[in-house]
């Protein structure tokens, strides 16, 4: 489980990448967003063998990029609401 922490403006992320618990190396990793009071799951992405989130900027944009194990890493970008697919 590879975890990173991130913040974009005043808004707290958690990205959790999940390296599998399907039993087919399968799983869901997750963002989760601060509430004010706790982390909730904010956005869940279908995986595979999952191993690091990584968050960067550039020319004022927020993006997310996935490392997941045998596969091409995907890139995510923030979009004002959510992280869409690249």
């Amino acid at each position: 489980l590879g975890v990173e922490a991130f913040h974009i403006g005043e808004e707290h992320f958690l990205a959790f990448a999940n390296h599998g618990t399907l039993g087919n190396g399968a799983s869901y990793s997750t963002i989760h967003k601060w509430n004010g009071t706790q982390f909730e799951v904010f956005q869940s992405e279908e995986t595979q063998s999952a191993h690091h989130w990584s968050h960067f900027q550039s020319k004022g944009v927020d993006y997310l990029a996935l490392a997941e194990g045998g596969k091409p890493g995907r890139l995510f970008y923030w979009d004002g609401e959510s992280f869409v697919h690249f």
